[in-house]
């Protein structure tokens, strides 16, 4: 999935136009049929054939737009929907985080201290630390 940025933000654009469609939990896109209407290529793999689109919903989401995933596929999801989706994130994360702190036997306040130093001290693409 080597694409210029011009070709990814078309293809970033492609997707959120065929999700304008898709909009509530009940009209969401399974992948397969997302990938095949950005693509337009039938799908064989589900799983490998599917890598493009998944990685340009997850740069969308990495960009703010709000996009909804759940079993049933993608959706542009209502300020209800996106904020249970967003919690079932969050709640996602902290239960790995919680994790990982009991198998380093690291108090999880502990844990995120540090994780927060460590991104402070990590560069982004640019080369900046932030703060």
């Amino acid at each position: 999935m080597r694409w210029s940025l011009e070709e990814r933000r078309e293809l970033e654009d492609q997707v959120l136009l065929v999700l304008a469609s898709h909009v509530g939990k009940d009209r969401a896109i399974g992948m397969v049929k997302l990938q095949e209407e950005v693509f337009g290529a039938a799908v064989v793999d589900r799983i490998n054939d599917t890598r493009p689109v998944r990685d340009l919903v997850d740069g969308l989401h990495w960009r703010g737009y709000q996009i909804c995933a759940t079993k049933a596929g993608y959706f542009l999801g209502t300020a209800a929907e996106f904020r249970k989706y967003s919690q079932a994130l969050k709640d996602q994360g902290l239960r790995k985080l919680g994790k990982h702190a009991r198998l380093e036997r690291l108090a999880l306040p502990e844990l995120l201290g540090q994780l927060t130093m460590e991104l402070a001290e990590t560069p982004d693409k640019e080369g900046k630390c932030p703060g």
